[in-house]
């Protein structure tokens, strides 16, 4: 039966990515050691035969970024062999194990491995949810920052060319930016930092009418108002009429509270 361990698989993709580039031994250890990896020629050597059974996450982060790849592809044979030994003597698919790795699946059977009638009954809640909600949750931040910056960028070039038809864009990217703002909120929720957002994206995190208009301000036209109209759901205008006659009923108060307020006396040298 082939060696299908995660040391035999991480030595043939160093020995791999390092052929592939024309690299020998000692010029992959003087790129390593520019990286900061204290690496000479024995130590691959090692690596390369499988002499060296452990590798510390730092090391392969730095051969990862020594040969530019993702440290996935020097971890697991995605394409270049069906199975993985992920657990001792316990191998699965490769590529569903590499899902796992990623958080985009759940740990793999193994191999011929039958499921239990338990395991193909999804529970109502999923008890790993709280713990996969960074890599969830930042997944659609990207994914919706894609989007709304192939949008918007489409938007400005019919915005100049054809100006009749921009207004759509503006629209979608608005709704965009309004998904983002939910996202973001449930980042919040979670107690996780919220990712960094462009100039031009930061009405998403305003809190009031104010500071869209703020944050719009020197933006399109067609921008300012189809963002405004995203802004402006049917819930944050029934907040925004809260907040407004919370206002005059504190200033109703204060103005009752001072009218109700006994006189001064006037003292005799005023008189």
């Amino acid at each position: 039966m082939p060696d299908s361990s995660p040391t035999r698989h991480f030595a043939m993709s160093v020995r791999r990515h390092r052929s592939a580039r024309g690299w020998t031994q000692p010029q992959l250890a003087e790129r390593c050691q520019e990286a900061g990896l204290r690496w000479d020629r024995s130590i691959i050597a090692n690596v390369e035969a499988g002499r060296r059974a452990s590798v510390s996450l730092q090391e392969v982060l730095t051969l990862a970024y020594v040969f530019g790849v993702p440290p996935l592809l020097l971890l697991f044979p995605v394409g270049r062999s069906s199975e993985i030994e992920i657990l001792p003597g316990q191998s699965v698919n490769t590529w569903a194990a590499a899902k796992w790795f990623t958080g985009e699946g759940q740990f793999p059977r193994g191999i011929g491995e039958q499921a239990s009638e338990d395991a193909e009954t999804e529970p109502d809640e999923d008890p790993r949810e709280a713990e996969m909600a960074p890599i969830v949750l930042y997944r659609k931040h990207d994914s919706l920052m894609r989007q709304w910056i192939l949008t918007a960028l489409n938007a400005e070039h019919l915005r100049q060319a054809m100006p009749e038809k921009s207004a759509d864009y503006f629209e979608r990217a608005s709704c965009i930016g309004n998904d983002l703002t939910l996202v973001r909120s449930e980042i919040r929720r979670h107690g996780l930092r919220v990712p960094p957002l462009p100039a031009d994206l930061r009405y998403v995190d305003a809190e009031t009418m104010a500071d869209v208009v703020a944050a719009l301000d020197g933006r399109p036209t067609p921008m300012r108002e189809a963002v405004l109209r995203a802004w402006l759901t049917p819930e944050r205008v029934r907040e925004n009429n809260r907040a407004v006659n919370r206002a005059l009923r504190d200033e109703a108060d204060q103005r009752n509270q001072s009218a109700s307020l006994p006189d001064t006396p006037t003292s005799t040298s005023e008189r």
